[in-house]
């Protein structure tokens, strides 16, 4: 069996920009961890994909019963300077998101990547896709095809 299909199995993607609830994605977090997925993986571009990490740091905090939980959470950037395109405040919020991050991954040296390249990146790692109910329509297609779970938070 392919490495990179085992690699994905049990593990949780997000992607997208939109306006949500956080409390319910930390529940839907917590619901993941029962059900055996351990690994998060997040596009570091976006408000909605730095607060998912935030609330999976946060479960990273509280952990459930005698057994320690095993909470893996990475973290993709597309490319090195990509942060001098955000204002202050994302800047300040990603750093901090980012060292609490178990690994970081540089998508790409260059600024020329292919934003479309970058959400296959993520997903082809990913067995559930969370992202915005509205909006992320092509990252919810490619999962959509892949077989990838899809979980829309609205």
């Amino acid at each position: 069996m392919d490495s990179g299909v085992i690699r994905k199995r049990g593990t949780v993607c997000f992607l997208g920009e939109g306006q949500t609830d956080y409390r319910k994605i930390f529940a839907i977090i917590d619901d993941l961890l029962l059900n055996k997925f351990n690994a998060f993986i997040f596009s570091a571009d976006t408000f909605f994909c730095l607060e998912c990490a935030k609330q999976v740091i946060l479960r990273k905090k509280k952990q459930r019963g005698n057994t320690p939980d095993k909470i893996i959470l990475l973290g993709v950037i597309p490319f090195e300077e990509h942060i001098n395109r955000y204002s202050e405040k994302f800047r300040d919020e990603y750093f901090e998101v980012l060292e609490k991050c178990d690994d970081v991954i540089v998508f790409d040296k260059e600024q020329s990547f292919i934003k479309s390249d970058f959400s296959e990146f993520i997903l082809n790692k990913s067995s559930v896709l969370i992202c915005p109910e509205k909006g992320s329509e092509y990252e919810k297609l490619y999962a959509q095809a892949m077989g990838i779970k899809i979980i829309g938070i609205h």
